[in-house]
């Protein structure tokens, strides 16, 4: 194919040349095809179209909707992040009681070096949380235009059955 649009052949294409070059590429590319068969472009994704893409390739892949499909995903996504911040809050009043204790109890050094290690633990575990809660509000903004074409009908009938 790429022989009979070259543009120094007679009738050649340049511009068909360069898009069969371009679809190479991209072949051969193992991170750039797994890119675009996933997101259906090349382009840098952000992590938000990366977990929407997740997002709805497990739902097609399980079939675990009930209804409309956007409003799924908007409620998984949503419930989601309620549980990260949740988390979160759980962890923060948990950094709060161990930095209470560090340094009460005397002679034992070891329980302090336990309790600070605690406090850097939990507190990379909030950042990584809060990384994924701003990814998934990305997801929600994403989210925010999308209807299912089929309104108010069950998303398997546009999907196939669950």
């Amino acid at each position: 194919m790429a022989m009979d649009h070259h543009p120094d052949r007679k009738d050649g294409d340049h511009e068909r040349m360069q898009n069969i070059q371009s679809a190479y590429d991209i072949l051969k590319d193992p991170e750039r095809r797994a890119r675009y068969d996933t997101t259906g472009s090349t382009d840098a994704v952000t992590p938000a179209e990366v977990s929407l893409g997740q997002l709805v390739a497990n739902a097609v892949e399980n079939g675990n909707w009930s209804g409309n499909i956007v409003d799924d995903m908007r409620n998984q996504v949503k419930c989601a992040v309620r549980n990260i911040r949740a988390a979160n809050f759980n962890h923060r009043k948990a950094i709060d009681t161990f930095e209470k204790r560090i340094g009460r109890v005397v002679g034992l050094p070891i329980v302090d070096a336990a309790l600070q290690s605690k406090v850097e633990h939990l507190t990379s575990v909030i950042a990584v949380n809060e990384t994924e809660a701003t990814t998934l509000e990305g997801v929600l903004e994403l989210l925010v235009d999308a209807t299912d074409s089929q309104g108010s009908q069950p998303a398997w009938s546009v999907l196939g059955p669950p």
